[in-house]
């Protein structure tokens, strides 16, 4: 998840009640055309403006009465709010004082957070025209109508994911055969019952099943991945690249591994991944991992990121198959 953006809208703004005219004097000129004033003309902060000349920097009209000035300009009120104010992408208003900003843009206040609901993946609000084709799941997760296009709700569809996902690991040195682990697509609740102790962000799961001989050969080996169903595509190629890597690791049959190396690593077979999509959704997800603040899953995958920098990617397949006690990085 990536976490928004506090801001403040620090600028003033100044509602001026009229525009009242005062006498010209005869030293006096337009701050706007620099003509001599004569007649009626107004001051305002200081300036001499004719009547005429001082006018709308939206609408380039005359401003007769109460106008806005915001960023050094000024403004009828009614275009300011129509046109130039920041208003809210959940409900409309405008703001003023603090507001949240999160990764697509969105400007919204702050009592919305946690109020209204958001999509479960992308975290945009579900408002407007992203209520159109938007989804509630059983589980109790919102799909917004954005990621309901690209959303994977057959076992098949994922299966090819999980192909195309292992060829691309395997050009980074994480050769896993996809045809022998069996995909899953499950809700919350589900996955929550086989990964017990998962976090409410989690996406996937792998099962494992090996079967060895009194002299330790291995008689049978299965492996599921269970995937939460409706996950958007692109959400879908991440959590997989994750749970691939995590059938790597476990075929290296190191049972004593930091867990922060095992996640962190995960993740970062994520980010290879995402990296090539070149979808918004990619660079979302991305931001949310660079952003997140667990120690396994977030500071996890910036430490092996910057491993990853400064020894290559040789340097990072060395590690993950290193004892625990020499896996230092």
């Amino acid at each position: 998840m990536r976490w928004p953006v506090i801001a403040v809208l620090c600028l003033l703004l100044f509602l001026h009640p009229s525009v009242p005219p005062v006498q010209a004097q005869d030293t006096s000129a337009c701050a706007a055309c620099g003509e001599k004033l004569s007649g009626d003309f107004v001051e305002i902060e200081g300036q001499y403006y004719h009547s005429n000349c001082f006018t709308c920097d939206y609408c380039n009209k005359p401003i007769p009465d109460s106008f806005t000035r915001y960023e050094g300009k000024n403004y009828h009120t009614s275009c300011f709010e129509d046109h130039i104010a920041l208003r809210c992408d959940v409900c409309g208003g405008i703001i003023k004082g603090k507001y949240i900003s999160n990764f697509w843009g969105n400007a919204y206040h702050p009592e919305h957070e946690g109020v209204e609901v958001q999509c479960s993946f992308c975290r945009r609000f579900i408002v407007g025209k992203l209520v159109e084709k938007s989804i509630v799941f059983q589980d109790g997760r919102h799909l917004c109508g954005i990621c309901t296009s690209t959303a994977v709700f057959e076992s098949a569809e994922a299966k090819l994911l999980l192909m195309e996902v292992a060829e691309r690991l395997a050009d980074f040195g994480l050769k896993v055969d996809p045809r022998s682990i069996e995909v899953n697509l499950v809700g919350n609740d589900a996955l929550r019952r086989l990964a017990a102790g998962a976090s409410q962000d989690a996406r996937g799961f792998v099962d494992y099943e090996v079967a060895r001989t009194m002299s330790g050969d291995v008689t049978h080996r299965a492996t599921r991945m269970y995937l939460l169903y409706g996950m958007p595509r692109t959400e879908m190629i991440g959590t997989i690249a994750h749970e691939l890597t995590h059938v790597w690791l476990f075929l290296q049959e190191e049972k004593d591994r930091d867990n922060v190396l095992a996640e962190g690593s995960c993740n970062f077979s994520a980010y290879l991944v995402l990296q090539e999509t070149g979808t918004d959704q990619a660079k979302f997800i991305i931001d949310s991992m660079q952003n997140n603040p667990d120690a396994a899953y977030g500071e996890g995958f910036r430490r092996i990121k910057r491993y990853v920098e400064h020894n290559g990617l040789g340097g990072w397949l060395r590690l993950m198959k290193a004892p625990r006690q020499k896996a230092s990085f």
